[in-house]
């Protein structure tokens, strides 16, 4: 053999070796997935586990429901298991909380109306196995299992959960398979760009021009109502609005709930100052000029991010509810983004400080994201060894530390903290959602398993790929990690959805996900490229079903004229979740409302309507 033969020869050697331990490890898993004979099934009723601040959370990615749904400890409910199929003698499940509570009690229900009841044990505030004996009449029928809570006093609440869930085994061997398959392939990165002649002044307007058109389209597209009838939201109205009526201008720095809101504050300030009785539409504009900045320096900001224009619309196609899209209250998760842009500037193309040490305090300042993201700033800082990254890590670091102490600071004490999740819930919940989401969240292994699928074709991509574009897919992944950490000390996970319970928490993991998708996807080439483009296709269908909110009508100026005039005893509605059913009120006074009207710079003019009756004599 020729000595330049070798190494293509040992290559080949190490790429049939690596293709048999997949194609192996994928026969393993589905063989133990299909000689699996736990239960599985689904469970209906009840409430989320996270609701109980006593119980010890599990963290598989398993069904589970408790009937303690409030602080009352007064709930009747019932937790239904099932489908059980006929030709089960015995189901093992687990149980939680206290079944020996008079009120409590379970029963095997089959399919003829036949009831079997079963003593419950008492677990306590944790989970434990629970093996049942299927009687012989049931055998031959499908079945259900009911657990019913109808205690009124006491420690009365029980909890089911099922120990093995139900298809995780199935994503993980496909992914195996099809990298033995695409092994070769995957290996094949794309050939080294060739210098890009730098952009013209005219192509940059082009593009810039193009991507903001689509930045609105897709705000208008998502939030259509908040175009139609613009109002205010939550934190909005609720705090901003006094807090500019207390501190004026100086209420930019502020804190709400321990974060400096700078976003917030300054569209919240800027609109206010303009005309109080038009403040939805001015922060409705304000709020999509933001937007519209965020994207272009994501899009066009000199960065060493691959495809940095699709990585800016994969920001907008984001598979959440629309809750952050479009008002001001949520500006904070739009510029805390220009904080992330700066880990990825290429100083080779521009070594100075000037555009991007702007981008770091406005995003620093707009919320305590900065904390998570200043540990890269300091890792780019020790791998590049440059003055310039040593002063952006300070400036990320004294940042971090404001924000922390202010977030500590207004921490309330004695609170009690949620438990942490396991693995599994933070896997399915944040990876695998993205690519696969149903609304009754009927199977969370099936997403577990979507979520080690993905990352196990992240890992074999970037392995391929590292000595290309190593050093950004470190720092995407790093975001997504740490951007997960951020949402899951943040608020119990558990509870959480990206389409129906807290979808800001899922803003920024999918954000990196999408990333870290189109960073492997440009250096891979032919049909190895192909399954990334599938992988970020997917979640376009759940996207295009769920991802756009609407909201009932709420008229923002004869609210305020209600408020001048005094004829509202409550005070003007804010949006909490679009539905008039359920509003906050903001706390303005009337002589509040009346001095916002005045100190506008237009409309300021008070009325006969808008003030209240005078008293007959």
């Amino acid at each position: 053999m020729r000595a330049d033969q070798r190494p293509r020869a040992l290559l080949r050697q190490g790429s049939t070796r690596a293709r048999v331990f997949l194609l192996l490890a994928a026969v393993v898993v589905a063989a133990v997935g299909l000689t699996d004979r736990q239960y599985h099934g689904q469970i209906s009723g009840g409430c989320s586990q996270v609701l109980s601040p006593f119980l010890k959370q599990a963290k598989s990615a398993s069904p589970r429901a408790i009937s303690f749904c409030d602080e009352h400890n007064a709930d009747v409910a019932e937790l239904v298991v099932g489908p059980i199929p006929p030709g089960t003698e015995s189901m093992r499940v687990e149980i939680a909380g206290y079944g020996d509570t008079p009120g409590i009690s379970a029963a095997l229900i089959g399919a003829d109306g036949s009831r079997y009841p079963v003593a419950l044990p008492r677990a306590g505030d944790q989970w434990v196995p629970w093996t049942i004996g299927l009687p012989e009449a049931l055998h031959s029928q499908q079945s259900t299992l009911t657990v019913t809570d109808n205690s009124k006093e006491g420690f009365g609440w029980i909890g089911v959960g099922i120990g093995s869930g139900n298809g995780g085994w199935m994503p993980v061997s496909i992914a195996l398979l099809l990298l033995s398959v695409l092994y070769p392939f995957i290996w094949r990165v794309a050939p080294p760009l060739a210098d890009q002649p730098a952009r013209t002044r005219t192509r940059s307007v082009i593009v810039a021009f193009a991507v903001s058109v689509v930045t609105i389209v897709a705000l208008v597209l998502r939030r259509p109502s908040q175009w139609s009838n613009p109002y205010i939201w939550v934190e909005d109205g609720r705090d901003l609005l006094p807090h500019f009526v207390k501190y004026g201008w100086q209420t930019l720095f502020e804190p709400v709930a321990g974060y400096i809101l700078l976003p917030n504050k300054l569209i919240n300030a800027i609109a206010l100052s303009a005309s109080f009785r038009w403040l939805p539409e001015i922060s409705l504009a304000l709020c999509a000029l933001f937007t519209v900045v965020v994207i272009l320096f994501i899009a066009m900001s000199p960065t060493r991010l691959r495809a940095p224009v699709l990585c800016a619309i994969a920001v907008l196609a984001v598979p959440t509810d629309p809750e952050v899209f479009t008002t001001s209250a949520y500006a904070l998760w739009w510029g805390s983004l220009l904080a992330v842009v700066p880990i990825f500037w290429d100083e080779r193309c521009d070594p100075s400080l000037r555009r991007r040490a702007p981008l770091l305090v406005v995003g620093a300042l707009s919320s305590p994201f900065i904390v998570f993201l200043a540990p890269l700033y300091l890792a780019r800082a020790i791998w590049l060894r440059q003055r310039s990254e040593w002063a952006m890590a300070a400036v990320a670091g004294v940042l971090a530390v404001v924000q922390a102490t202010l977030v500590l600071i207004n921490t309330q004490r004695g609170a009690e903290p949620h438990q942490l999740p396991g693995i599994p819930s933070l896997l399915g919940k944040f990876v695998g959602n993205y690519f696969w989401w149903s609304p009754d969240s009927g199977s969370p292994a099936l997403a577990y398993g979507i979520g080690i699928a993905v990352l196990l074709i992240a890992a074999v991509y970037g392995l391929a790929q590292r000595h290309r574009n190593g050093l950004v897919i470190t720092l995407v992944a790093a975001c997504l990690v740490l951007s997960v950490v951020a949402s899951a000390g943040r608020v119990p996970v558990d509870s959480l959805d990206p389409f129906r319970g807290g979808p800001r928490y899922f803003f920024y993991p999918y954000i990196f996900v999408s990333w870290l998708l189109i960073q492997l996807m440009v250096e891979a080439r032919g049909i190895a490229r192909m399954l990334l483009i599938v992988l970020l296709l997917a979640p376009i269908p759940h996207t295009f079903q769920n991802g756009q909110r609407t909201h009932e009508r709420l008229d923002w100026r004869d609210e305020v004229r209600r408020c001048t005039n005094e004829s509202s005893a409550e005070g003007i509605p804010i949006h909490l979740a679009g539905y008039l059913s359920l509003v906050w009120h903001s706390p303005l006074s009337a002589d509040a409302c009346r001095q916002l009207v005045k100190g506008s710079l237009f409309d300021n003019e008070l009325r006969s309507d808008d003030l209240p009756p005078k008293p007959h004599p």
